[in-house]
Parts: C-alpha cells; structure tokens; sequence
C-alpha cells in the first residue's frame, strides 16, 4: 500500500542511545510504511555499527559518540531520500 508521504517518528536520540529526549520525524513521499521501517532499522543498525579510525585505531559503535551515532544515522537516512521535519 502506497501512501503519498510516509512519515517515521522516533525518539531522535533514544533509539540510538538507549533513553527518550526529543523527536524527529522522518518523510519520504511514495513509500510504503513497510519500506519506511525497513530503511529506518537499517540506518540505526549501521550508526550502531559505524566504526571510525582514531589515533591509529579502529573503534566500533559502541565505543563512538552519540553525536557521532545522530548524524551518521542522519546521513544514512537522508542519503536514502528521507527530509527531516
């Protein structure tokens, strides 16, 4: 079932981290809240795994930041051809 927009709300920083703060609400026109929610759980899953290198190391999710978590999640869904707001 298609809708005309599709919109995904989540806890911004709760999904990610664990506790709920604010809210941030996903958008895409044409498509299905079936795909919605496939691209919303495998954007979380890679800023979760996300790793970076640092001093000469490579760190996993676990040990990044929650800013760092928040924008690559962001860039995932955007990147996907989501609009915030």
């Amino acid at each position: 079932m298609k809708t005309s927009a599709f919109f995904l709300s989540l806890a911004a920083l709760g999904l990610l981290a664990g506790c709920t703060t604010s809210q941030v609400t996903w958008s895409k026109v044409g498509v299905t809240q079936e795909q919605g929610r496939k691209d919303l759980d495998q954007c979380a899953a890679e800023a979760g795994l996300m790793t970076r290198e640092a001093e000469g190391k490579l760190e996993t999710g676990a040990l990044l930041g929650r800013a760092e978590k928040d924008a690559a999640f962001e860039r995932c869904m955007t990147g996907k051809g989501y609009r915030r707001g």
